[in-house]
């Protein structure tokens, strides 16, 4: 079951403008499908996207610079009259006047800020134009999310179709991306052997990808996400499978 909290009001790194943040306090994974390259079915993108879009300056930003200053209750419903009079009288038992005198006092601007945009295909390859901005772990978030949404014209769904028609990259910039993605490994910069193989099957190395996946640990090898990517190397096939 998925719960939500109280939204929490965040500031634009860019502008200063007040925005919302959506918070969960439960999420299940049960139902959750994963493929090969690391993708997800979680959706909610407006919660677990480490990077957002303030609508007022139209402009991305890591939700980790953006700073929390309130977190908003719940709206209240207005009182009328007899009930607020009858709260006083009664000593305001159920703290109804309580919470509706706490809504009333918070700042217009805290109560009218808009939720924060998740970030378009475009807004992650833009972070791709200067990555002397970004530190090797955002590098690799951003190029994960570029492999991944790059990718879906290889993904199938349950009825052997792809996600999409067709790719949103050409080949030469998705190889360019999947090999500074090798990089970022090769460098130490992680050490995911799963996705090293994956990375590798789908730049067409196959044998490369199996030694890859030998390398790793005898736990991790006899993991299903393991032997998929290990059933589509030996196959010489590049299509991104679900477990």
């Amino acid at each position: 079951m998925t719960r939500f909290a109280e939204p929490m009001v965040i500031t634009c790194p860019h502008c200063d403008g007040h925005l919302l943040k959506c918070q969960l306090v439960s999420f299940s994974m049960r139902s959750t499908k994963s493929w090969t390259d690391g993708a997800t079915g979680i959706g909610f993108d407006n919660v677990f996207s480490p990077l957002l879009r303030c609508p007022l300056c139209r402009q991305s930003f890591w939700k980790r610079d953006a700073k929390e200053i309130f977190q908003l209750p719940c709206k209240t419903r207005p009182m009328g009259q007899l009930a607020v009079w009858y709260a006083k009288l009664s000593g305001d038992k159920d703290k109804k006047l309580a919470t509706q005198t706490r809504w009333d006092n918070i700042p217009n601007c805290f109560k009218n800020a808009p939720s924060a945009d998740v970030p378009d295909f475009d807004d992650w390859l833009e972070l791709l134009e200067d990555t002397s901005k970004l530190t090797p772990d955002r590098e690799l978030i951003v190029r994960r999310k570029v492999w991944r949404s790059s990718s879906d014209h290889l993904r199938l769904k349950d009825d052997g179709t792809p996600w999409v028609p067709a790719p949103l990259l050409s080949e030469i910039l998705v190889t360019e991306n999947l090999l500074a993605l090798l990089e970022l490994h090769n460098n130490g910069n992680t050490t995911n052997h799963a996705e090293k193989a994956e990375l590798l099957r789908q730049l067409g190395r196959f044998d490369g990808a199996i030694h890859a996946i030998e390398s790793a640990s005898r736990e991790e090898q006899q993991s299903p996400l393991f032997n998929k990517i290990l059933m589509l190397a030996k196959s010489s096939n590049i299509v991104v499978d679900y477990l």
